[in-house]
């Protein structure tokens, strides 16, 4: 299994829970982790950040403290890797070998 992807930030920043944040590790998402986001509201825009937290596994809080170029960049892998992609394009190198079979 190949190392999942991982968002080195621009601007780190220290979490609610006081750890340093440097660095995300990406999480492909499941369908359920989509159920489960239209549970809680019906507000793309309120689905969109929980599905974020979930590949992110940041807390809605941490989140919301990502300054905008970080943010931009995890909403970029969001969208590449709901398009079937592995997020590597936005990220800036090429894919692990493998990951395509990982993403079948």
């Amino acid at each position: 299994m190949s190392t999942p992807p991982v968002i080195r930030l621009l601007f780190p920043f220290t979490s609610a829970s006081g750890e340093r944040i440097e660095e995300l590790a990406i999480r492909r998402l499941k369908r359920r982790d989509l159920a489960d986001a239209q549970r809680h509201s019906k507000d793309e825009a309120v689905i969109e950040d929980h599905l974020l937290c979930k590949m992110t596994g940041l807390t809605l809080e941490d989140l919301e403290t990502l300054d905008l170029a970080d943010s931009r960049t995890v909403t970029e892998v969001f969208r590449e890797l709901v398009a079937g992609r592995d997020g590597t394009a936005v990220l800036g190198r090429s894919a692990a070998p493998g990951a395509a079979d990982a993403a079948e």
